[in-house]
């Protein structure tokens, strides 16, 4: 059986390198010569048109939404291009409605649509759940841990964060391993994740750990 359901405030989130992502929509289209930064870009809404088999099941999930410019901040274009078709991510999917989200792992595949020549460019982005998507309430807050990697110390954060607020990262205060020195900031144990200086920021979406990433002195 397959559910038209209304997508008003619902959210896509993809975990990119340790961090969870949001897949925005465009709601206005700039005037000619604007810049493309005037572009409105918040939540899914219902000119999202989504489609659910029997969810949670292990089904495909197809997402349409407004196509934004490869220039635009957090462009949905650029975030799906960045991501290779033959890896396999961690999804959230948020039904802000009723309060509750799912959390699973799939694959992807997306295609833009041509459009009329007075219409936005459409993406429609489809997913394939590889593992059982686990439902849970939507959190509304979230947190930043700081791990010293190998170095000594604390670093604390205390303060809670709303989902989407930009958190700027603190100054390294870890005592290195031997021989070592502070190089940057990362989302993973290994750096293989996104990479901050200190006092960078970043949009946050879910409790996120960041690791001192140390070099030979």
């Amino acid at each position: 059986m397959t559910q038209a359901v209304s997508a008003q405030g619902d959210k896509i989130f993809v975990k990119v390198g340790g961090t969870w992502k949001r897949i925005l929509e465009m709601k206005s289209t700039p005037e000619v010569g604007e810049e493309v930064s005037k572009i409105d870009a918040s939540t899914l809404d219902s000119e999202v048109k989504e489609y659910i088999k029997d969810l949670p099941d292990q089904t495909d999930l197809t997402f349409v939404f407004n196509a934004m410019p490869l220039s635009a901040d957090e462009s949905n274009t650029q975030l799906l291009m960045d991501l290779s078709r033959s890896e396999t991510y961690e999804w959230k999917y948020q039904l802000s409605t009723l309060g509750i989200q799912f959390i699973f792992n799939g694959e992807f595949s997306y295609k833009v649509g041509a459009g009329a020549v007075s219409s936005v460019r459409e993406i429609s982005l489809t997913i394939v759940p590889r593992t059982r998507p686990v439902e849970m309430a939507i959190s509304e807050t979230y947190s930043v841990t700081y791990d010293p990697n190998g170095g000594t110390g604390t670093l604390a954060d205390a303060e809670t964060y709303d989902s989407g607020a930009l958190v700027t990262l603190k100054e390294n205060t870890f005592i290195p391993p031997e021989g070592k020195i502070f190089s940057v900031w990362s989302t993973t144990e290994s750096g293989v994740g996104a990479s901050y200086d200190e006092s960078d920021s970043f949009r946050i979406y879910g409790d996120v750990t960041i690791y001192a990433q140390w070099v030979d002195e």
